[in-house]
């Protein structure tokens, strides 16, 4: 099967995405996804700016905006070595054997503002799209709750404040409801 991948570009925003191979699941506890989040610390804060995530049982969802100095040969090295790490650390916890992530990891490029906001309501809103959970915006495994906080994060939250003008007013498009499955299915993993 050919994967369409588009090429990382150096200075410009991503939507990182991926999955576990068959049904098997990512997080299960509490310590994974926060074994997780140290990773995604380790290897992708030196690469990028992480700037919104969203971890579900199978599935995880990023935007990142790559350094301008980063080749994106190692970008992909850094995401390839998180997903390892994770890999190796979940087998010894859980008994398991083999790959544990799709490869290579899914990326979008978010080349315009509109596709860029967008984004970021469907990332945070995600555990309500999988059914996960109806109080997306209390999902422990998000971000949303950082840029409803003035406690530092793992993410940078200054530009989408901005670019919203507020973060009264990013918060308010969070809760904006969609008919546009069509833009929902464009994103989506599944």
């Amino acid at each position: 099967m050919s994967v369409n991948l588009q090429p990382i570009i150096p200075g410009q925003f991503f939507h990182i995405y991926n999955r576990a191979v068959g049904n098997d699941l990512l997080f299960e506890r509490d310590t994974d996804y926060v074994h997780w989040i140290e990773l995604l610390k380790k290897y992708l804060l030196p690469v990028s700016e992480i700037h919104s995530y969203c971890m579900l049982p199978n599935h995880y969802h990023l935007i990142v905006k790559v350094h301008e100095t980063i080749e994106a040969t190692f970008f992909s090295r850094q995401m390839a070595n998180a997903g390892n790490g994770y890999s190796k650390w979940k087998n010894l916890t859980s008994g398991r054997r083999g790959g544990l992530f799709m490869t290579p990891f899914k990326r979008k490029h978010l080349a315009d503002n509109n596709y860029l906001t967008w984004c970021l309501w469907y990332i945070h809103r995600n555990p309500l799209h999988h059914g996960v959970t109806k109080e997306w915006q209390l999902w422990r495994y998000s971000s949303f709750a950082v840029y409803n906080s003035d406690k530092p994060g793992l993410i940078t939250k200054e530009f989408f404040i901005d670019l919203f003008g507020s973060r009264e007013l990013l918060l308010k498009y969070h809760f904006m409801q969609s008919g546009d499955d069509d833009m929902i299915n464009r994103i989506s993993i599944e």
